[in-house]
């Protein structure tokens, strides 16, 4: 989704022309991938997106607790910190900095971490009725469909865990370029109608 929201903000934004290569891991594995590309390996640009994940929550991707600093109340955080930034940073510097102080970090090292996960994030900046027209135009399924048109009228009753599993499954009954398309499109439309909104008040 990220490389055709880029393009609609910006034709100019080309993922593939400018080389830029979108890598979903499929998880929460990050590891593998920045010992690879980061300072420790190949030294390239990257960029890492990552969800909140708080803990507690049925929606959250769960990862393995560890001892000590840091558990708190979101998955998120501990891998920002334990399983991210400590490939990222030199080792002695992670070791001598807390647990708060190496997440304050993240960013400058192009690693980013959303308030839950991206599709919920999307849903709460308001985009319940782009959500509920993508649906419509996506699948014939009657009950998700209406679960939608709930939400686009009262966006708090959102449940997390049912939301993401529409979504997940939407992306394993269609294509998933279709899916990125057209929603991506729709929430592409409120960016804009904000944007004229925001300039003309």
């Amino acid at each position: 989704m990220l490389p055709t929201l880029a393009k609609l903000h910006d034709p100019e934004l080309d993922f593939d022309a400018l080389g830029i290569t979108v890598c979903s891991v499929a998880g929460t594995n990050f590891a593998p991938y920045i010992q690879l590309l980061g300072p420790a390996g190949l030294d390239i640009p990257v960029v890492v997106l990552t969800d909140f994940d708080p803990k507690g929550d049925s929606a959250s991707q769960e990862d393995s607790d560890l001892d000590g600093e840091g558990a708190g109340k979101s998955y998120g955080k501990n891998r920002v910190v334990n399983q991210i930034m400590n490939h990222v940073l030199d080792s002695q510097e992670w070791e001598k900095l807390s647990f708060e102080d190496v997440l304050a970090r993240g960013e400058d090292h192009g690693v980013f971490l959303n308030a839950f996960t991206f599709e919920i994030d999307l849903f709460n900046e308001g985009t319940e009725n782009e959500f509920a027209e993508a649906i419509k135009g996506l699948t014939d399924n009657k009950k998700m469909r209406k679960r939608f048109d709930v939400l686009s009228s009262d966006p708090s009753r959102l449940d997390p865990k049912q939301f993401l599993k529409d979504v997940d499954s939407l992306g394993k009954a269609v294509s998933r370029n279709d899916w990125h398309r057209s929603f991506s499109l729709r929430i592409w439309t409120f960016v804009r109608r904000i944007s004229n909104q925001h300039w003309t008040t």
